[in-house]
């Protein structure tokens, strides 16, 4: 491991662990959780923005189109009763930008280390940065007093969340940025979905409409990608 690697490890652990998490749970205990929701789920934007303007990502109309269908549907999907761009807004924002910028970092990096070895450091060193804001504001005590009970379901949401950033960054590998920030949208109506037929027994109208609006933008999101992969293989073979 050079330096080089080191620097760009702990530069993942804080702009897509430590930091971005900090503001977006601050944000979301000053928003409301509808509009806390919506403001996260417009990555895909952010991203595609700057896949555009550092990866020379490009767009054609009928990706753009599938987009802005994906931005329809979130709307639907989270529509606030009452819109108030306030101080847990900006923070939320703030936070997306962060995950915004360090997926375009990561797709960089990755070209020159294993996806495993990065989501290690932005685990870990995003961990430290956590815990150095619980001991900078006398909050670290908290931890003394966690039992066996308490300290298992802390260690198992963070394995799960290390297998999700693996499998995350293993996706940036090998797919456009644009892409793989596109299809985590679906899991907003999946988790939607599972809470209407399993908790509420309810389905609302706004929902249907998100669903099958996210449904129809990720199906050509994935299906336009395809085409162009395939169409890029037949101009390098030919």
């Amino acid at each position: 491991m050079t330096p080089k690697k080191w620097g760009q490890l702990v530069l993942i652990g804080m702009i897509g662990g430590g930091i971005p998490f900090l503001l977006f749970f601050k944000g979301l205990s000053l928003s409301t959780a509808a509009g806390g929701q919506l403001i996260n789920k417009t990555m895909f934007i952010w991203v595609g923005l700057l896949a555009f303007m550092f990866l020379k990502e490009k767009f054609s109309k009928w990706q753009l189109f599938a987009l802005a269908i994906l931005v329809i549907g979130n709307y639907f999907l989270a529509t606030p009763k009452s819109w108030i761009f306030g101080q847990g807004e900006l923070l939320v924002l703030i936070a997306t930008l962060f995950w915004s910028a360090e997926t375009i970092i990561t797709k960089i990096v990755l070209k020159n280390m294993p996806s495993i070895l990065l989501a290690w450091g932005r685990m870990f060193f995003g961990s430290l940065i956590m815990l150095g804001y619980l001991a900078v504001t006398n909050k670290i005590s908290l931890y003394e007093s966690l039992n066996l009970n308490q300290m298992f379901w802390i260690i198992l949401p963070s394995l799960l969340l290390f297998a999700y950033v693996w499998f995350w960054f293993s996706s940036l590998k090998y797919a456009s940025a644009t892409l793989v920030t596109s299809i985590l949208v679906i899991a907003s109506p999946i988790t939607t979905l599972l809470s209407s037929i399993f908790i509420t027994h309810k389905f609302q109208l706004n929902q249907i409409i998100a669903l099958i609006l996210i449904a129809i933008g990720t199906i050509l999101i994935i299906t336009l990608s395809k085409n162009k992969i395939e169409q890029r293989n037949l101009c390098t073979t030919g």
